[in-house]
């Protein structure tokens, strides 16, 4: 089993990772948005069971709020999961 310090290693890396990727990705658009002319952008944010979805573009606002249907989806099965696999 995993202990509690490897746990809260595998967080922040996580969460440094995610910072790390959003750095690339505002860097990448900003690049892209010389070359175009366009930039779309979008966001979501899971409280709960509920995703709050935010988008500059219509397509990308379905594809965000799928996104964040799979993911709270994915979070509730492995929550059951784990609970039943410790018991």
């Amino acid at each position: 089993m995993l202990s509690e310090n490897s746990l809260l290693s595998m967080g922040i890396l996580l969460i440094f990772f995610g910072v790390c990727l959003i750095l690339f990705a505002v860097v990448m658009s900003l690049f892209r948005r010389g070359a175009r002319g366009t930039l779309k952008a979008g966001a979501g944010v899971i409280i709960g069971p509920i995703p709050i979805v935010l988008g500059s573009d219509k397509r990308l606002l379905r594809y965000m709020l799928l996104l964040s249907i799979v993911l709270t989806a994915l979070a509730i099965v492995l929550t059951v999961l784990s609970y039943v696999l410790t018991r």
